[in-house]
């Protein structure tokens, strides 16, 4: 209540000491400033029990600040409060916060490999060379941010099966160990990432095949899309998402070929910053790739050597099953199945280093 006193000036409490004040509450309900490699302001909040990374000037933020003054003063707080506090501490953030690089799902940090869960505790798995494990997001070294969009993965459970996956998207066995070398790969923070071209007949359930290999690694609620209309759009989905997957290609044009190419051994793009001159954003991102058609996708060389390339037969009449018998068998078996892959990710940390290719 002393907080919230008149600040003494004509008209009574003056709007920079709500302000201010809501500045102290932030930051001492334990909020953690700092900024990005690209200079964007960011914050960690302390919520029910858990750590979440938010960018500032985020939804999110601006009510929680709402939140914290209702909770301290049992009032509402105007607008221009929280924008005053918000600038107060993006200064904060971007002119003595630490700077931090940012990851999306995927990252690294001495020598272990952390995927983020995407639940609404902001756990994450933590993986090296003696196994995995899930790890609450108080012993989470690295920062994740979550974009719109992105879904929880299963919660992994060990002693699961591989064949519990193949059975379901219809690979035959002799293109399974490509599919699984693409599946680890895929869970691996650094690049570069072949990219994978599922084709087929009419039915043979390529849509299906790559829904779920994206599921397994990078769950969205647009887990399949229509190829970008520009490098540009590639480039921002790329950024926030970590798999990328585009359905029913009939073929790429030069400028995609190109720019998926760039994407899977890594590459950046620089645009004009909206309704400026002179600055730039840039982005920049490796990715993994899925791409599904019915005709051959693409003959160019760069393409195909960057590729794996599986061929689906087509499903007879009498094998098919509904998509709410599938839903429910990918259900049942893909957090066995990721626990079986985040396996096989902790022996290929283990024995990456006594690899020797020819």
């Amino acid at each position: 209540e002393e907080v919230y006193t008149p600040s003494g000036r004509k008209g009574g409490r003056g709007k920079e000491n709500v302000a201010t004040a809501l500045v102290r509450l932030a930051l001492d309900g334990g909020a953690g400033l700092w900024k990005s490699e690209e200079g964007d302001p960011y914050i960690t909040l302390s919520q029910d029990g858990h750590f979440e990374n938010h960018h500032l000037r985020s939804k999110h933020v601006r009510g929680w600040l709402g939140r914290l003054h209702f909770k301290a003063t049992g009032k509402a707080i105007a607008k221009g409060a929280i924008d005053d506090a918000l600038t107060v501490l993006e200064g904060l953030a971007l002119h003595g916060g630490e700077t931090r690089r940012l990851y999306t799902r995927i990252a690294k940090n001495e020598g272990r490999t952390y995927i983020d869960l995407c639940d609404d505790d902001w756990k994450a798995v933590e993986i090296d060379e003696t196994g995995w494990r899930v790890i609450p997001s108080d012993e989470v070294p690295i920062k994740f941010r979550r974009a719109k969009g992105m879904l929880p993965l299963p919660v992994p459970v060990p002693g699961g099966n591989l064949e519990d996956l193949r059975r379901i998207i219809n690979i035959d066995e002799d293109q399974w160990i490509l599919t699984c070398g693409w599946i680890v790969q895929a869970f691996s923070p650094d690049g570069p990432y072949p990219i994978l071209i599922v084709d087929g007949e009419q039915g043979s359930g390529k849509s299906w095949c790559s829904r779920i290999l994206r599921n397994l690694i990078d769950p969205n609620k647009s887990p399949l899309r229509r190829p970008p209309r520009s490098e540009e759009d590639l480039m921002i989905a790329a950024n926030n998402s970590w798999v990328v997957a585009y359905d029913n290609l009939s073929g790429l044009s030069a400028q995609l070929a190109d720019a998926l190419c760039s994407l899977s051994t890594g590459g950046g793009l620089a645009k004009r910053e909206l309704y400026t001159d002179r600055d730039e954003i840039l982005l920049d991102a490796q990715r993994p790739i899925i791409l599904n058609g019915i005709d051959e996708i693409s003959r160019r060389g760069d393409v195909l050597d960057r590729s794996i390339s599986i061929t689906l037969r087509r499903i007879s009449d009498e094998d098919r099953i509904s998509e709410k018998v599938i839903k429910e068998k990918i259900d049942r078996a893909l957090p066995g199945v990721l626990g079986a892959f985040l396996d096989i990710v902790a022996h290929g940390l283990k024995e990456a280093s006594s690899v020797r290719l020819d």
